[in-house]
């Protein structure tokens, strides 16, 4: 699946129910009266019966008089991907020939797979060091030393929204206040499972989200620098783990 396909197939089937898109458009408060939530931004407001908080690994950049602290739920853990130069048919079905995903059993795992036009996508190390794509192409190397004298076009990066036992975090901040994150690295596949059990609460039925408000979560309590710091050790602590035992 591409998910930036997905995310904009999901963006046009709700443009075209009715749905209305606001972006760039930061919210600064919000405030339940009357039995709706009044959600502000710097220049105006929108009133809802009804909120769903969707912020994944950036929720620390809202107030916290909206988060109300679940942002203790979640680590961003940034994760790094590489493209590859299109590969011949030959050197792709060295790689990959049956047209799955990939991922290895390493607590730092390496996820792989083929994009349409024969590139490898490969993802990897979260050690947010400078040079991410030599570091993340010597990583594929030690999987596929065929690749050797293959180009890499891309890279990127951005933060997954990790819990530290990595259980999704579903539930209610209020009768009116819902949120769902923690994906932990699955956010593709849960999200829309996560907005159907949500969806499902909203319409009066919540049993599904009751049992997900059931499951533990540890929270990391010190704000963002403790955040940042317990991700640098955990990162460093799992790659110990991967390469000694």
């Amino acid at each position: 699946m591409h998910p930036l396909n997905y995310c904009l197939g999901l963006a046009k089937a709700c443009v075209d129910l009715g749905v209305q898109i606001f972006e760039q458009s930061p919210v600064v408060d919000m405030v339940e009266k009357n039995g709706c939530v009044e959600v502000k931004t710097a220049k105006s407001a929108v009133i809802s019966q009804d909120v769903i908080l969707a912020t994944n690994a950036y929720i620390d950049v809202l107030p916290k008089s909206i988060h109300h602290g679940i942002n203790r739920k979640i680590l961003p853990v940034e994760s790094f991907i590489i493209a590859t130069e299109p590969l011949s048919q030959a050197v792709a079905d060295s790689v990959i020939n049956n047209g799955m995903s990939v991922c290895d059993n390493n607590l730092l795992l390496d996820y792989y797979r083929l994009s349409a036009d024969n590139r490898l996508l490969f993802g990897s190390d979260s050690s947010s060091e400078k040079d991410m794509v030599a570091i993340m192409r010597k990583n594929m190397l030690c999987v596929f030393p065929q690749l050797e004298n293959v180009k890499i076009d891309y890279g990127w990066a951005g933060p997954i929204d990790m819990t530290l036992n990595s259980t999704p975090h579903f539930g209610r901040i209020s009768p009116h206040i819902y949120f769902a994150h923690g994906y932990s690295g699955h956010g593709v596949a849960l999200t829309g499972l996560a907005g159907r059990i949500v969806a499902e609460a909203i319409l009066g039925d919540d049993e599904r989200l009751s049992i997900f408000e059931g499951l533990k979560v540890p929270s990391v309590y010190g704000g963002r620098i403790i955040k940042d710091l317990a991700t640098k050790i955990g990162v460093q602590y799992y790659k110990f783990l991967d390469k000694y035992r």
